[in-house]
């Protein structure tokens, strides 16, 4: 794997669904959250969604809160192998799979299988599509944000957007991130919420503390 096994198996599980939880109500004007109309490639729409179905079975642990025994984590490395093959004969045969294409379930679905692939030149290669399909808002910020920065952490590279967290002394802590005391204004900027909103929503999926020290503008731990 390109990244720690905290990072990949916790945190990667969990993020995307959070941000679609985050854009599960919103105004029925938002692209994302219109009705799905016809797509162009209806099979390919029933095979992203069917295949996003198996991604999220595999990694029940983490809805029932807690973590993965050592099987069932091999099980989801080898889903993520598979699924990321597949992604690659799906870019390479249609391109990327834009809302055009299969509808934005679908489309999210493959967004959601990259953030869990063990591939970084997938991602790398898929993200300047994410960027697109976020700046014409197919989809939300938050799936670009998202790619953003898990490509940055398999660089070894400071995030952007605080989308990935880190666990310290049993609490959850943000990650590291470039030039933190903008963070906000640039989560603004892409239209998310503030990271302090977004980390109380990740304390409680986890339900573990989380230490606000980590956080831009929190003062200092005493």
């Amino acid at each position: 794997m390109k990244r720690s096994t905290l990072r990949t198996l916790f945190l990667l599980a969990a993020l995307a669904c959070l941000a679609h939880a985050a854009h599960a109500q919103e105004q029925p004007s938002s692209p994302w959250a219109q009705k799905p109309g016809p797509v162009k490639n209806e099979e390919l729409r029933r095979e992203l969604v069917h295949m996003l179905e198996e991604d999220q079975a595999v990694r029940a642990p983490f809805l029932a809160g807690r973590q993965p025994t050592e099987a069932e984590a091999r099980v989801m490395h080898e889903r993520d192998e598979a699924d990321t093959k597949r992604l690659i004969e799906i870019l390479n045969r249609h391109g990327f799979p834009g809302v055009r294409l299969v509808g934005i379930d679908a489309t999210r679905a493959f967004i959601t299988m990259l953030l869990h692939s063990p591939s970084l030149e997938l991602q790398k290669r898929a993200l300047p599509y994410v960027k697109r399909a976020a700046r014409r808002r197919e989809i939300p910020p938050d799936d670009f944000a998202l790619l953003t920065d898990d490509v940055l952490a398999g660089e070894h590279k400071p995030q952007l957007y605080g989308t990935n967290f880190k666990f310290v002394g049993g609490k959850l802590a943000l990650d590291t991130t470039n030039d933190v005391a903008h963070l906000d204004e640039r989560r603004r900027q892409l239209g998310m919420q503030p990271i302090g909103e977004y980390a109380k929503m990740l304390a409680e999926l986890y339900k573990m503390p989380l230490d606000e020290s980590s956080l831009p503008h929190a003062p200092a731990p005493k």
